[in-house]
């Protein structure tokens, strides 16, 4: 018959194969706490000798594979590495498609910031940065003409993670003013608003909140001790300061700032020159040392607009830094000044740069200043022409190739600086009128006079929608407010060229607040509208990609319109009457009953009783559309009622519900292209253009549509089904192919548009590019790597998504290296396994309590399995939860194994309370009740006490402390001689006074004697109330319980060791320094002599089995089962479990094995001795009798 006890006594051993490799956690977006990025580890196969190493924040889940592209280095230009990436998360949403880049000059997105209303001007002396924490911030002066008292500093943020920004807050100031933002090293925000009219007054703000809130400095500088001074000159009627700026470098705050005045503004005795229309303009340098609290002046650039005679006032230069200078950092803290020295046509000149060598030291110092030296690099003219040499260094000959308009600058995330400018050639002169064209130069600060030529600097104009040849002053990309010839502004109290537009990195983009004017000429707009300011998106990582970039071409001198490029700065019908090439074409009608509104949701094209087309030569079509209008359909076509987007006959007519592509190349009316796509009303991108298809039938073309869209916040473009898709050679169907080659692109409303103003479109941006799109390629928009471009790698972090950035260090990159990085959690799931970390104190965590988590283990992938002794079990170290559920799977649906209660023996107790401490509560006279068992002195700490469990009042408290002694109350009244005291940790939700309670343990053991094999195993834990708001666990073991056969013998020793430091000075006095948590030793030995006879020998059928819980989990005499557990647990190397407790219980027919709690009835350790077994008698593996050595467990703290 099998042998039984009252209980049992064994060891846990960990089995390996339940180890953090084989672990998933769900939900995994809450199921491990603290996510964060991880190394990108090169993939085998990789030759090259580039490391990746990732920075940067993650959210949960993030896995990214990095692939080179191409072959290089890790610097900036042609002959850099590229790589492309993608996540690798599958899941609903999930694409993970490579992603290649768009580069720098390409428009990737736009959005109308404010309209500019008949009576406001907005965006004056914008200031926009980029945080350490990929945060923008933007302040601006908003001026509204006729109310005073909201022309105002306004301040806004864009936050990364959710790609959406702040509304425009007010600062607490009533005064005109520009405002300057700066990042501290700490990163703290500082803001600058100096007085537009008044040169000694300056505000200061400091935020720690990310801008959320903002406390003002020293209540304003007003000069004197905080070192601000008058310019030499009085700003009389007009004059006003057009330029503020600072910047932190080093500990230091360097500020420049611009004053203009007309010719009747200047003080008597400053100036004596002949009569005529002349400005003063002074640039003063400032610098602080303690965050700008003072100020001392360094330097003046003083300079008047006269050809006879110069300044003679107090300026301690009159060199020359044009009329609206701008000042950088580079990485290293040197500031760089730009400007234009064209002084006599502010409007355009010679871009130039100059640097101070010291925080304290004067820009004209710069031995370059002046020279050719301090020129930077541009694109125009050739060696032969004078323009430039072979190297792209200015010449001494001034060209006009060499000149730029208005330009703003910024650093990109390659710490390159850009200049962002108004850019154009000139037929003769410096004529301004011939700078309304976008450019984007990249520079290396080492050397600037030196242009990069690479796919992120281009000099064809990103935005374009000004004439070259016609002498059109119309729509510049960077107009500045006010006048350059001394009349006063439209504005009171404003004169000369204020600055109204800012650029900023963001991610891997580049944002540029324009400020385009409107005309109102040919075509007003409605409501009394002017414009709109434009936040333009460049770049940004796009699977719309191709091998060598399709972006403009780089032309050595000549600078041909590359398409049209609208933006809501005005109505499209008073650009048609302004801009060669730009038609209106009335699809029904004379285009009279279409109305144009600028709204912050881009221009409104509101269709009453016709339709118009807005036209421009051009091979493919790039927008951002939200459609609003209510279409006719009928028979599964679009028919009236749409808005259009339009290139080379390829038309996609949009409705709020649906989309539908039509083909427009043989006629107005069209033929259906395509089924009608049901899609949300929404704003979205498209992309339309016309794919080579090879050798039809004659009667067909051989060009077919290719049409794409998506959300603006995505990155990945869906292919609009289209009839087209077919691309067999031997089509004959007219309606797979387009019918005819025209050119063109266009948008606006179709035909037979219903009246009503609900019928409207909504444009941000429309690119009708030339030979940017000339064809569709089918590596522009493909999943295969090799069809992609990509970015290049560098020194600096290079953001991916999500938070993760990538920087690459070492050798070069060789073509088809590979890395692959997931998300590391500071609290993972692996910190819950000994393989990766022993202790306890380092804990996984769940993100909250209110959603169940599962731990799941695949231990032999497909493979059903279990540890492999006749009872195994689950051991749960420092955890914080109330009930968890142990479950198996068994290839096809989850089933309950055991429910595992770390509240089943102190369960039901009444309390009272007194301030921190519970005691038992000493006026109920009901039923019996209390825990069962003795609670030791501070065996509690660690644990928690829940109070109303279950209730209404629910609280969970961790306990700090508890006194020695029982805790029930018998049916007749009977309570413990000695009972304990429970203190707990105090908070703001203290339990009530009075109630019932349970005492959650944080550790317990499961035994389980199930033989079943699963192919997965998992604990669940339920929602529930935690005290610290999470899930914790400090360690999980799932293994082998080996029971012993036989008891080992009385004599067991427990000790516990402090670990501490004991310091003892020459006097004889201590000094106790607590290094750590107490750690508990248990040994244990077999001394009174263990038979095993009955399992030696040739035919061993004699022994006996132990039974636990109706099952054999071991054999009474065999002593080998304490080696074997040494060399299971190979050592010290595998944790285990002491358990000197292992009993029985029924529960109705049946015998089950409860839960293990109490700290002195487990232990969780490593065997840290040998195991000797020696015979005391006894023949050789016949009958010998066996005692075996002291066996020392160490717990693990």
């Amino acid at each position: 018959m099998p042998y039984t006890q009252d209980f049992y006594r064994g060891i846990l051993v960990r089995d390996p194969r339940f180890s953090a490799e084989n672990v998933t956690v769900t939900p995994t977006s809450t199921g491990q706490a603290g996510p964060n990025v991880d190394a990108f580890v090169a993939q085998s196969g990789s030759s090259g000798h580039t490391e990746l190493e990732a920075t940067g924040t993650s959210t949960a889940n993030k896995k990214y594979e990095i692939y080179a592209g191409r072959e290089g280095f890790t610097i900036s230009g042609d002959a850099s590495g590229r790589f492309i990436w993608r996540p690798q998360v599958s899941g609903a949403g999930v694409n993970d498609n490579w992603r290649g880049t768009w580069p720098y000059p390409f428009i990737s997105g736009s959005k109308v910031w404010a309209v500019k209303q008949a009576a406001s001007l907005k965006m004056l002396w914008p200031s926009m940065i980029s945080t350490s924490d990929d945060y923008v911030h933007l302040a601006y002066y908003q001026k509204i003409e006729a109310s005073a008292t909201t022309s105002r500093v306004y301040y806004a943020s864009l936050d990364p993670a959710t790609d959406t920004w702040s509304t425009p807050v007010a600062m607490p100031i009533t005064a005109n003013g520009a405002p300057s933002l700066v990042e501290l090293d700490g990163g703290q925000l500082l803001m600058f608003v100096h007085d537009g009219n008044v040169p000694t007054i300056m505000h200061r703000f400091w935020s720690a909140d990310r801008g959320v809130t903002w406390n003002e400095g020293t209540d304003f500088i007003t000069g004197g001790g905080f070192g601000l001074v008058s310019p030499d000159f009085s700003l009389g009627t007009g004059g006003s300061m057009t330029n503020f700026q600072v910047v932190h470098h080093n500990g230091y705050l360097t500020m420049i700032r611009t004053f203009q005045s007309p010719r009747s503004g200047i003080s008597a005795g400053v100036y004596t020159g002949s009569s005529g229309t002349v400005q003063a303009v002074e640039t003063d340098h400032y610098v602080s040392r303690d965050f700008g609290a003072s100020w001392e002046l360094i330097e003046r650039f003083q300079r008047f607009d006269h050809p006879e005679t110069g300044p003679v006032g107090r300026g301690t230069t009159t060199k020359d830094v044009g009329v609206c200078p701008q000042i950088i950092t580079d990485e290293t803290g040197t500031v760089f000044l730009l400007y234009t020295d064209d002084y006599d046509e502010p409007i355009s000149g010679p871009p130039r740069f100059i640097k101070k060598s010291t925080p304290y030291a004067k820009f004209a110092e710069d031995p370059t200043h002046g020279t050719i030296n301090s020129r930077l690099g541009l694109p125009g003219g050739t060696e032969a022409t004078g323009g430039k040499d072979k190297s792209n260094q200015p010449r001494e000959t001034s060209t006009n190739d060499e000149h730029v308009g208005h330009f703003v600058i910024c650093k990109d995330r390659e710490n390159k600086l850009m200049v962002i400018c108004n850019f154009g050639h000139a037929t003769t002169g410096n004529n301004p009128n011939h700078f309304s064209t976008g450019a984007l130069f990249r520079y290396d600060f080492k050397d600037p006079r030196y242009l990069l030529n690479d796919s992120n600097s281009h000099i064809r104009g990103w935005f374009d929608c000004a004439d070259k040849d016609t002498g059109d002053t119309q729509w510049t990309l960077f107009d500045m407010f006010g006048s350059p010839v001394g009349v006063s502004g439209t504005i009171t109290g404003f004169w000369g060229l204020i600055r109204q537009s800012a650029a900023v990195a963001y991610k891997d983009k580049i944002l540029v607040m324009l400020n385009t004017p409107s005309e109102r000429t040919g075509g007003g707009l409605q409501g009394g509208t002017l414009g709109g300011h434009c936040l333009v998106t460049l770049s940004g990582a796009n699977e719309f990609d191709s091998q060598t970039g399709f972006s403009s071409v780089v032309h050595i001198k000549e600078q041909d319109r590359d398409g049209f490029t609208y933006l809501p700065c005005d109505s499209p019908l008073a650009m048609v009457t302004g801009v060669t090439g730009l038609t209106k074409q009335a699809a029904s009608g004379s285009g009279s009953g279409c109305a144009f509104e600028i709204t912050t949701d881009g221009v409104k094209l509101t269709t009453v009783s016709d339709s118009i087309h807005i036209k421009h030569a051009g091979e493919g079509l790039h927008a951002r559309v939200k459609a609003t209008n209510t279409e006719s359909f009928v028979g599964g076509a679009i028919n009236a009622n749409f808005g259009t987007l339009e290139a080379r006959g390829i038309q996609v007519r949009l409705s709020k519900t649906r989309a539908q592509v039509w083909d427009c190349s043989a006629s107005a009316v069209g033929t259906q292209a395509s089924d009608a796509v049901e899609l949300p009303t929404e704003e979205r991108d498209w992309i339309i253009l016309r794919r080579s298809t090879g050798t039809q039938s004659p009667a067909l073309t051989s060009f077919s549509a290719a049409v794409f869209y998506k959300k603006p916040t995505e990155q990945m473009w869906t292919r609009f089904p289209t009839y087209h898709d077919v691309l067999s050679s031997n089509i004959t169907n007219i309606n797979q192919r387009l019918q005819a080659d025209v050119t063109g692109c266009a948008f606006g409303a179709g035909t037979g548009a219903a009246s009503g103003t609900t019928d409207s479109m909504f444009f941000q941006f429309v690119n009708m590019y030339g030979s940017t799109f000339s064809a569709y390629n089918s590596g522009w928009y493909s999943p295969e790597r090799t069809n992609h471009s990509g970015r290049a790698l560098s020194l600096h972090p290079q953001w991916i998504d999500d938070g993760w950035k990538v920087a690459a260090q070492g050798g070069p990159t060789m073509f088809g290296d590979t890395w692959k990085a997931e998300t590391r959690y500071e609290f993972g799931i692996e910190q819950a396994h000994p393989e990766v970390s022993p202790s306890p104190r380092v804990e996984w965590r769940s993100v909250n309590d209110d959603s169940e988590v599962t731990i799941t283990w695949n231990p032999q992938g497909s493979v059903k399995t279990k540890p492999t002794a006749a009872a195994w079990g689950v051991h749960l170290e420092a955890i914080n939860w109330g009930t968890c559920h142990l479950e198996g799977y068994d290839g096809s649906s989850w089933t309950l194994i055991e429910t595992i209660s770390t509240e089943a023996d102190g369960d039901g107790l009444k309390y009272s309370r007194t301030g921190d401490t519970i005691g038992r509560d000493t006026s109920y006279s009901g039923a019996a009740w209390g825990a069962d068992r003795y609670y030791q002195l501070d065996e509690l700490v660690g644990c928690y006490l829940v109070s109303d469990p279950g209730g209404g009042s629910e609280r969970v408290h961790k306990i700090v402390a508890n006194s020695e002694g029982g805790f029930y109350r018998t049916a007749a009244g009977g309570v413990a001689p000695k009972e304990t005291e429970i203190r707990i940790e105090p908070n703001s939700t203290m339990p009530i006074l009075t109630g019932t309670c349970t005492v959650r343990q944080s550790n317990v053991t499961q035994v389980v004697n199930n033989t079943t094999k699963w192919e997965q195993i998992r604990i669940r834990i339920p929602a529930q109330i935690t005290a610290e708001g999470y899930f914790k666990a400090g360690a999980i073991i799932v293994g082998d319980v080996f029971v012993f056969g036989r008891d080992y013998s009385w004599g067991r020793q427990m000790t516990i060791e402090p670990n501490q430091e004991i310091t003892t000075g020459r006097s004889g006095d201590r000094l106790v320094e607590q290094l750590g948590p107490a750690r508990r030793r248990v040994e244990f030995s077999w001394a009174d002599g263990w038979d095993s006879s009955a399992i030696s020998g040739d035919d061993p059928t004699t022994y006996t089995g132990v039974e636990l819980a109706e099952k054999i989990v071991a054999v009474r005499e065999d002593t080998s089962i304490v080696e074997g557990v040494l060399t299971r647990a190979k050592g010290a190397k595998e944790p285990v479990v002491y358990l000197p407790r292992i009993y029985e219980a029924a529960v109705g027919n049946d015998w089950v094995i409860p839960e293990i709690t109490g700290r002195t009835r487990h232990m969780y350790g490593r065997i840290v001795s040998k195991v000797t077994k020696q015979t005391l008698i006894g023949d050789e593996d016949k009958n010998e009798v066996h005692t075996i050595n002291a066996v020392s467990i160490d717990e693990e703290i």
